[in-house]
């Protein structure tokens, strides 16, 4: 899905996400995916700063649908 998709960042959030342990994890499961592929080092500053929480924490769910919620008001409102 990375190489089809080419994103920019990937966001790991939701409660499960609060366990401290399990970004580590995923971002070692990443890397281990990718199979020495792509030099994520060279591409994106290393897996630490690609596989990343969201930077507004367990509130990025609710304030991103108000956000979808406010742009969707503004492009129907004449």
């Amino acid at each position: 899905m990375l190489l089809a998709t080419a994103p920019q960042r990937i966001l790991m959030g939701g409660g499960v996400m609060e366990r401290p342990e399990l970004l580590p994890q995923v971002r070692a499961a990443f890397v281990r995916s990718l199979n020495g592929y792509l030099d994520l080092q060279d591409l994106t500053g290393g897996v630490d700063d690609y596989v990343v929480p969201p930077g507004l924490g367990p509130l990025a769910g609710p304030l991103g649908a108000l956000a979808l919620a406010a742009d969707a008001h503004a492009a129907a409102t004449p």
